[in-house]
């Protein structure tokens, strides 16, 4: 993906403050089915293709950073992702 697409797509997702050990932030744009996170350490990614069921998990979970894990993470041939 070029810079100016990336760049674009940070611009049209909304973010929240996430109540983690983890995370930091996160938020979605259900049209492009985008999801970006911020970690506490500050690395942030965006993860390509997430259905609005899989973002509706994540956010509304207990442990963000699990649900993160269990539905996303440990499916990367699924969710393609860069870091920013």
């Amino acid at each position: 993906m070029e810079n100016e697409n990336i760049e674009e797509l940070i611009k049209i997702i909304p973010m929240h403050k996430v109540y983690s050990n983890n995370l930091l932030a996160m938020g979605y744009n259900e049209e492009k089915r985008v999801m970006r996170v911020i970690f506490k350490n500050k690395s942030s990614y965006l993860y390509f293709n997430v259905e609005p069921e899989i973002w509706d998990i994540i956010s509304k979970a207990q442990s963000s950073g699990k649900a993160l894990n269990e539905n996303i993470v440990k499916h990367k041939e699924k969710y393609k992702y860069i870091k920013l």
